[in-house]
């Protein structure tokens, strides 16, 4: 920046350093709308009076997106529901380590309440690579995840995911670019151009799912 190169952010701010701008999703809010679709889970599974044991996924403990998402998350459930946190573990955004973490957790901790995972890497990993998870959700495990990628998708309609929240990651490269190239050519830009949320649940899967290119097929579109 000193150096009068134009710096912006995507996907994951840093707030406190020179960079004109940030593109990407508000991950406070993102926290809070997973909170929101753990909070209304918990109603329908009609445990709104019991204490809910809940452990938490995240890629890296020092990460500043994903501590905000958790600090979304843990505002939001407060005062709604009765939550206990019995752990929070960091895959190191390792796709391996997170499904490793989880298979073991849900296995060793089988009254476990709820599961939310602050990103979707062990969604990476090919499809019914997370039996134990699955089973745990289909015996009334509650899981709310960060991301709506394809591989999410198909895990949630295998029955592995209660419910989403997603992020439009085809806008920040495209918005990204674009108001990059507003600042070069001395346009103002905003601070924060938020790309915005999608919200999955049971109501509104297949919709979704039907509407979402596999990424094998995305280099047919381009």
């Amino acid at each position: 920046v000193a150096a009068g190169i134009k710096v912006a952010t995507f996907d994951s701010d840093s707030p406190d350093s020179k960079r004109s701008f940030y593109c990407g999703t508000d991950n406070y809010k993102a926290g809070l709308a997973c909170g929101e679709m753990m909070v209304q889970l918990v109603k329908n599974a009609k445990k709104e009076k019991e204490t809910i044991d809940c452990a938490i996924l995240t890629g890296g403990l020092g990460a500043f997106n994903l501590n905000e998402r958790i600090r979304g998350f843990k505002d939001a459930v407060a005062g709604k529901i009765k939550i206990n946190y019995t752990t929070t573990m960091a895959c190191d955004d390792d796709t391996n380590r997170a499904v490793e973490l989880m298979e073991q957790y849900v296995r060793a901790n089988p009254t476990l309440d709820a599961f939310f995972v602050v990103g979707g890497w062990p969604y990476f990993s090919k499809p019914g690579s997370m039996p134990n998870v699955k089973a745990w959700v289909e015996k009334g495990g509650l899981l709310v995840s960060m991301d709506t990628f394809y591989p999410c998708l198909v895990y949630m309609k295998d029955g592995a995911a209660s419910a989403l929240v997603g992020q439009d990651f085809l806008a920040m490269g495209d918005l990204g670019v674009r108001r990059l190239v507003d600042v070069i050519n001395g346009k103002s830009v905003p601070d924060f151009v938020d790309t915005g949320l999608v919200l999955v649940d049971q109501s509104n899967l297949d919709e979704v799912l039907a509407n979402t290119v596999p990424w094998n097929q995305r280099s047919r579109l381009i």
